[in-house]
């Protein structure tokens, strides 16, 4: 695992902060979950995409 800093605005920490002791964990933990969630929907969408671009190519050649 990498460590990283980064600045945030405090309205931010703020939210964050509350976000994760809800969820019941660290900050960095949040963090990490909401990034995850992110970077994996996008790879989904993408190969979604990819999938839906070749169904029709394949249509098409019908």
């Amino acid at each position: 695992m990498h460590r990283t800093q980064l600045f945030i605005p405090e309205d931010m920490h703020k939210t964050l902060k509350k976000e994760a002791k809800e969820s019941g964990v660290t900050i960095s933990e949040y963090v990490r979950s909401v990034l995850e969630a992110h970077l994996y929907k996008s790879h989904r969408d993408k190969t979604e995409k990819g999938i839906i671009t070749l169904m029709k190519m394949t249509e098409e050649g019908k």
